[in-house]
């Protein structure tokens, strides 16, 4: 039977536990609370939650805001929102919003501007509209066709066909008007916006947000899609960090710009050389040898640059402002030069307020190695950036691995009171078979007692990644672990074609890696559990049978690491099951989930890891002395 409200159609016969997911959702908007539901592969996750938020919005004249953690992620929706209206395709719109880098035709063909900051082309954009505006038209064509063009023809098109993002972005190029400037004048008539996680998290993005929306925030449901990337995300967003190549490029201002005084007596490359060296004395003297950070005690910078400058704080601060006045002044001349109005003086003089005023409750502060040494300001605490969410009418946030339900509702802030849900999976329980392996272990303290531990484990996953004509993907905990094994050969005694993610690889030569690998049968990849690979990349039918394991991806004891630890030890007494044991499930659940994304899709997962009993209150797992036969059973039975 279809399920049926009275606005809106539900496009699909509902599979086995979605109509249950419905519900839960409908309640939550309805009451306007929260709700929090792991929903696996194979749910339906994005058209079970438009459809009740869609129902909802239209009977109560609210509107509905759907975050997704990549720009590809908002393809699905609009997928799923053109299913929903095929009955009645003109009855109201949704629009799919990216920002200015992807959707500005001057950014996309502009090397320079692609990279801006959203500030920065914002800065950009409204020179250029300027210009238009006072009779320019090649400041900007696209924007000067934009003014004239008829929008009304492109809003019933959006309305008829609900085109994601490239398709809008490519009609618009096709017409010559600008795709963001037309997405803008869209929106407001919209009842659903997908947009990437910073347009309701940044707070002056939301703000131009709910204007084009015409809304206030109370008025919004809010959709928060792969939730589990949320809590990371958010911190990223509300920290700061100063690197030596950002001061050796404020040296390259100097140079072009010039070198005024910031103080009496202190001039630009004054106070760039005193910050550098102060980066140098807390890496000698906090970073021990081989550590990747090191906590800095709470003024130390601010010490070492008012003892060399002689100056005292409210100087500092003075300082730190006329950085930033003399950083605007650059940034409005490369405005003015239709450069992207980036200054590296003004990042540095920015940094240090924010250094020196920032919350010591929520945040650390670190020195990091490597070849780009740099100074960071980290926020522990996402909920500085997600509190937000208490504001609207409500939020559903969905993710297959967000398991402790618990975790995920403290570190955003959501009230206590929050519906905490698991959605039952559609798929065939015996599909999947779980093993683990007590062989061996990657525990550093096991591997500095016996090295011959990481032997073991390369023959073990050898063998079984060298099943014939079966895809096998093995998942290390870290690159230096995959590193460990290639500088052994492990990857060179194969008969089958390896295929191997690189560190900081661009996404399409990942892809055609990860399109090699799924186009062969009998294959082997190499991946990193917490990747892109590992994360977000589907293996259907038997591109992906086997999945093994290397060892237990527990974060590394960092500065951060510790830090966050003793934070929610104290804010919620559960700092090693919210900052280890959470993230490293998840880690473990993601690599898995990747073997089933549907209901014929049949595999086996390999923990090999002595440790992995641990997390049997939460994976379904079996031990195993004799893996190849395990395995072969296993595909026999099905």
């Amino acid at each position: 039977m279809v399920f049926r409200c009275a606005r809106v159609r539900f496009p699909y016969a509902p599979r086995e536990g979605q109509e249950e997911l419905m519900q839960w959702i409908a309640d939550a908007i309805s009451s306007g609370s929260h709700l929090i539901v792991e929903a696996g592969t194979g749910t339906g996750k994005t058209v079970s939650s438009l459809f009740p938020a869609l129902e909802y919005a239209l009977s109560s004249g609210k509107k509905v805001l759907y975050l997704t953690r990549t720009n590809s992620q908002q393809d699905q929706v609009m997928l799923e929102l053109s299913a929903i209206k095929k009955d009645n395709r003109s009855a109201f719109y949704g629009i799919a919003l990216q920002g200015r880098a992807n959707m500005c035709p001057l950014a996309m063909s502009d090397e320079e501007l692609r990279y801006g900051s959203a500030d920065e082309l914002a800065k950009v954009c409204n020179a250029r509209k300027k210009k238009v505006q006072n009779g320019d038209d090649e400041a900007c064509p696209y924007y000067a066709r934009t003014l004239e063009y008829g929008i009304e023809s492109l809003r019933k098109w959006v309305a008829e066909e609900s085109p994601d993002a490239g398709t809008f972005i490519n009609r618009c190029l096709r017409e010559g008007i600008c795709p963001y400037e037309a997405n803008k004048s869209l929106i407001g008539g919209a009842i659903l916006v997908s947009a990437p996680y910073i347009y309701f998290f940044e707070p002056g993005i939301r703000r131009a947000l709910l204007t084009w929306m015409g809304t206030a925030i109370e008025e919004l449901v809010v959709i928060v899609d792969e939730a589990h990337n949320l809590p990371e995300y958010a911190r990223e967003l509300v920290s700061a960090e100063l690197s030596l190549r950002s001061l050796a490029n404020a040296y390259g201002e100097v140079e072009r710009y010039g070198n005024p005084e910031v103080l009496d007596g202190v001039s630009v490359s004054d106070a760039i050389d005193v910050v550098r060296e102060g980066i140098d004395a807390l890496l000698n003297e906090y970073l021990p040898p081989g550590e990747d950070d090191s906590f800095v005690p709470e003024n130390s910078l601010e010490e070492h640059i008012m003892s060399e400058l002689s100056i005292n704080s409210r100087k500092m601060e003075l300082m730190a402002r006329n950085l930033m006045n003399f950083g605007d002044i650059i940034r409005e001349k490369r405005k003015e030069e239709g450069k992207l109005p980036r200054s590296y003086i003004y990042i540095l003089g920015d940094f240090l307020m924010f250094w020196m005023h920032l919350e010591a409750s929520e945040y650390i502060k670190l020195i990091k190695g490597g070849d780009n040494a740099r100074l960071e300001a980290y926020c522990m605490d996402a909920s500085v950036a997600t509190d937000v969410l208490n504001l609207t009418h409500a939020s559903i946030h969905m993710s297959g691995t967000l398991s402790p339900l618990e975790e995920y509702r403290d570190t955003i802030g959501l009230s206590f009171d929050t519906s905490l849900r698991k959605a039952k999976s559609p798929f065939p329980p015996g599909n999947l078979r779980i093993f683990y392996s007590p062989a061996a272990t990657t525990r550093y303290d096991d591997v500095r007692r016996n090295p011959a531990n990481i032997p073991v484990l390369e023959d073990i996953s050898y063998e079984i990644a060298s099943i014939p004509e079966r895809n096998v993907a093995v998942f290390f905990p870290s690159f230096a672990m995959m590193d460990r094994f290639m500088a052994d050969g492990w990857h060179l005694r194969f008969n089958k074609m390896v295929f191997i993610e690189e560190r900081g690889m661009p996404g399409k030569d990942l892809m055609k890696r990860v399109d090699g690998f799924r186009s062969q049968k009998g294959a082997v990849l190499m991946a990193v559990m917490g990747g892109r690979i590992s994360e977000g990349i589907d293996f259907p039918a038997e591109s992906l049978e086997i999945a093994v394991i290397i060892g237990i991806p527990y974060p590394k004891p960092t500065a951060k690491q510790r830090a966050m630890l003793r934070y929610y030890d104290m804010k919620f007494g559960k700092g090693w099951e919210y900052t280890v044991r959470a993230p490293t499930l998840r880690k473990m659940l993601q690599a898995i989930g990747r073997l089933i994304r549907t209901e014929t899709d049949k595999g086996v997962a390999v923990l090999l890891d002595s440790r992995a009993p641990q997390f049997s209150d939460t994976i379904e797992m079996h031990e195993t002395v004799d893996i190849l036969t395990d395995i072969r059973t296993f595909f026999r039975r099905l």
